[in-house]
């Protein structure tokens, strides 16, 4: 029912928002085809101990669909496979993906819309629990350029979770409101609103709203300046609201034409009811390196952020790192390696142990014709709990979809 709804949502924000004469002028093709994929881990149940290897197959059809016209686009792409295991039979299961989009652009506005459903045996990382996840994704944002100086930006999201038991569904909801000025050619100030809602099966109901305000002064035009402050409040029901103040000074400059550089940091201040005030500093940086046939970016941050996902519920002091390096190797092959670390630990009103979360990944890409893609990826994983100890897991994954 969840998914009928955020679809049919979908497909009545395109028809409304769509000229006569667009729909006119639309193009379409239709690309079915063969999903096929390999995978074997060394330590298919995520367990510290006592691991144990696994092979799965998954063979279906698929599917490719695209409309176009001079001012919109919708693209969906999908498959449904049967995923076979060596050894653990019982969790043979369906797996499915869609992936839709549409885009409008008309004289200073933009609208795009998101739609993505997946079912799948899912396990991202070892932090998050195994099981069978239907997940239903959508979304919307609309930009308004209202003057020269003005800039409205509005979106909105929801993603609806539903496990196979033991673990509990969880609905979560976003909105937000954008608004950049430019208050002459060097000054410009942004105002950001955003409300969470995250609604549980068994858990408490939370809601998180944030605002952020932030002056940008551009140097020159390679270098900016800038002042943020935030104000972030957490309600869990009947248990203590939280609230979290940050005050911070930002910088962005490029190096060259392909380098460019950003960096934040202040003082974040965490307000829990009937508690004592807990504080810290709090630091963001990111260099990215951009050419014709590489891309390079590294982000490091540190900071107090509210955390309600599958395995996560509460505020933490989280100290996280990723690297991405994109290479094109050839005209049809590309290469992608990345490393991401988190470091969770709990804040005094949060139940829970110390995580740490790595994930490495590493992938070759074969796309010599528009309809025929090749992936052959490896991952790392590994968490490391405070308490029980460190599990870890090596997957080999190959991939293969061949559309006509």
């Amino acid at each position: 029912m969840r998914k009928s709804t955020i679809f049919v949502i979908f497909t009545l924000a395109v028809i409304l928002f769509m000229p006569g004469r667009s729909l006119a002028a639309f193009t379409f093709e239709a690309h079915p085809g063969v999903h096929a994929a390999y995978e074997y881990t060394d330590n298919y149940l995520g367990t510290v101990s006592g691991k144990q290897s696994e092979s799965t197959y998954e063979v279906g059809p698929s599917l490719g669909l695209r409309f176009a016209s001079p001012v919109a686009i919708f693209d969906l792409t999908g498959y449904a496979a049967r995923s076979i295991h060596k050894r653990f039979s019982q969790d043979d299961s369906t797996e499915a993906s869609i992936a839709s989009k549409f885009s409008l652009s008309q004289v200073r506005q933009m609208l795009g819309l998101t739609y993505e459903y997946l079912q799948t045996r899912w396990r991202g990382s070892l932090r998050e629990p195994p099981g069978v996840l239907k997940r239903n994704i959508g979304g919307g944002n609309y930009t308004w350029q209202m003057t020269q100086q003005a800039t409205l930006s509005l979106g909105y999201g929801i993603i609806d979770d539903n496990w196979q038991a033991p673990h509990e569904d969880e609905i979560s909801q976003d909105g937000s409101i954008q608004l950049s000025y430019l208050l002459s050619p060097r000054n410009t100030i942004n105002l950001d609103f955003k409300y969470d809602y995250y609604d549980y099966q068994v858990s408490q109901d939370v809601r998180v709203l944030n605002t952020d305000l932030a002056w940008w002064y551009s140097v020159t035009s390679r270098l900016s300046l800038g002042l943020n402050s935030r104000y972030t409040k957490e309600e869990r029901g009947d248990l203590p609201n939280e609230d979290i103040y940050d005050l911070s000074a930002s910088g962005k400059y490029s190096f060259a034409q392909f380098t460019s550089m950003s960096v934040s940091g202040g003082y974040s201040w965490l307000v829990m009811e009937n508690q004592d005030r807990q504080r810290i500093y709090f630091m963001n940086a990111s260099i990215e390196h951009v050419v014709e046939k590489d891309r390079i970016a590294l982000t490091v941050s540190k900071s107090y952020t509210a955390q309600f996902t599958a395995d996560l519920y509460g505020i933490y002091d989280t100290r996280s790192a990723s690297l991405t390096w994109e290479r094109k190797l050839l005209t049809a092959l590309s290469s992608k390696a990345g490393l991401t670390y988190e470091k969770t630990i709990p804040t005094k009103g949060t139940i829970g142990e110390e995580q740490t979360d790595t994930v490495e990944r590493a992938s070759l890409v074969w796309n010599p014709i528009n309809y025929l893609n090749a992936d052959l990826s490896y991952q790392h994983l590994q968490h490391r709990l405070e308490i029980t100890g460190t599990a870890r897991e090596n997957r080999y994954r190959m991939s293969v979809e061949v559309r006509y």
